[in-house]
């Protein structure tokens, strides 16, 4: 691969993050000044419900089908039948959990019927999953990208319309029903990517070890992104949960950018040249991941006062602690992806399930020791853990790539280490502001702060991919 069509790469994938964190964060933002928090309760339920069921339809066949040679037809047919049945099935069994839960909980009850049409992320998100493996496989990162802000833009905009209209909770699931389908549409409209839903019973034997090995990782990663919530709610309540929630919504801005890099960028690199040339691909992958994910980490742990209180709203000032410690364990959950994808691609899905597994029940058992001493130190132990599995990822690395350990230590504890220093440096050069000073001014203090770590990174960064501008610009030049 050249150096301009990885570049060209990376470029994408950070357009599909953006707009996978940016639109959304703008869109709830909308939805959280118009809606009840109730009624964006009772959606977010229903989201969490889609979100675990949804793994139990074989969602590692994607990882499969980046194993297998990209003329493999048979395997992408069994693939697709796989998840239109596993999707259909999975739909109803929603509806049955949704209808159990509406019997513990009145007030869901009363909202079936809407709450009802969430099942249908299940069914489009699964029938995505081949036709966006084979996109993959083409490297066809630029429609990969724009599938997600054309998704975004239209069914945030749907979704808006009906609340404005007066029908909040309708609105809601509008939004997040229409970004499924879209996608689903923008995915196999006109790219000839969907293969016809037949099944062969060798492609899917042949698929399934691997397949179910990284099935297991994601339910896991799913349970963990929801059980931490679930217990900080049972065993704190009150408001604190509600600033935890905010604290795990930035933690999961991380996950949905570096998500965008590994499923458009990294796995379809590590698949291809994992045999010969995995070491250069994971420098490359940790530097950008280190780059796209470590700014705006150093930016919100440095400034979550101001951003929350602007953002947000002044309610939500006494969630700036939290959410600043998750903003660093969201950053350490977004690196440990980078390793994952390798794993996941290379025939190491049973390193990863174990990583996976030892993360969810650690998390749980820090969380429920450490509530009683409230949400900043389950913060803070989770992102700890967090680092702690990121390390023993690399670790597993070890006879796979040469000296993983070197090659994090120059691309992710250098340049975030200087990172931090240069904001802190630049914080120490503006001064703290006085007291009672504006929200808006405490922001601008921030950005100018800011500028001594923009240096330091440019810097790293441009030494660091010296190669590849070189060759873009050369062959910019060319044309």
């Amino acid at each position: 691969m050249t150096s301009p069509r990885y570049i060209a790469g990376v470029v994408w994938s950070v357009v599909n993050a953006g707009a996978g964190v940016v639109l959304p964060l703008v869109t709830f933002t909308v939805f959280a000044h118009v809606v009840p928090p109730i009624l964006i309760g009772f959606v977010a339920i229903a989201i969490a419900c889609t979100e675990i069921l949804k793994t139990a339809g074989l969602q590692g066949l994607y990882e499969a089908l980046l194993q297998q040679p990209m003329d493999d037809r048979r395997c992408h047919e069994t693939a697709c039948f796989v998840s239109l049945v596993a999707g259909a099935a999975l739909v109803l069994l929603y509806m049955g959990v949704l209808a159990g839960l509406g019997w513990i909980i009145p007030d869901i009850g009363q909202h079936y019927g809407v709450l009802a049409f969430v099942g249908l992320r299940i069914l489009t998100d699964l029938a995505t999953m081949q036709p966006q493996a084979a996109l993959a496989l083409r490297l066809s990162y630029r429609m990969l990208a724009l599938r997600s802000v054309i998704a975004n833009v239209i069914a945030g905009a749907a979704g808006i319309t009906v609340v404005m209209l007066g029908d909040g909770m309708v609105g809601l699931v509008v939004y997040q029903v229409g970004q499924s389908i879209i996608i689903f549409l923008a995915t196999v409209v006109g790219t000839g990517a969907l293969a016809r839903p037949r099944f062969d019973r060798e492609s899917f034997r042949r698929m399934v070890p691997e397949a179910g090995l990284s099935t297991c990782v994601r339910f896991i990663a799913a349970t963990v992104n929801n059980l931490d919530q679930i217990l900080i709610s049972a065993l704190v309540g009150g408001v604190s949960v509600a600033y935890f929630n905010l604290g795990k919504r930035i933690e999961a801005t991380f996950i949905t950018m570096i998500n965008s890099l590994v499923g458009i960028l990294f796995q379809p690199m590590f698949a291809r040249r994992h045999h010969d040339a995995g070491d250069e691909v994971l420098r490359r992958s940790a530097a950008v991941s280190t780059l796209v994910c470590g700014v705006p980490a150093v930016i919100f742990f440095v400034g979550s006062l101001p951003i929350v209180q602007v953002v947000f709203g002044p309610q939500w000032v006494n969630a700036a602690p939290v959410a600043a410690v998750l903003a660093l364990s969201g950053f350490a959950r977004a690196i440990g992806f980078v390793p994952g994808a390798l794993m996941s691609v290379s025939g190491h899905n049973r390193e990863l399930l174990i990583t996976s597994a030892v993360s969810a029940v650690s998390g749980a058992a820090l969380v429920g020791g450490l509530a009683s001493f409230g949400i900043v130190w389950c913060a803070a132990a989770l992102a700890v853990k967090n680092a702690a599995i990121v390390c023993w990822m690399v670790w597993w690395l070890e006879g796979q790539i040469r000296e993983p350990i070197k090659i994090y230590l120059w691309t992710l504890i250098a340049p975030f280490s200087l990172m931090l220093c240069g904001v802190e440096v630049g914080h120490w050069i503006v001064g703290p502001g006085p007291v009672g000073e504006s929200p808006m001014m405490q922001l601008w203090r921030l950005a100018v702060s800011l500028v001594p770590g923009a240096i330091v990174t440019v810097a790293w960064f441009s030494l660091f991919f010296r190669a590849e501008v070189r060759g873009y610009y050369a062959t910019l030049r060319q044309r």
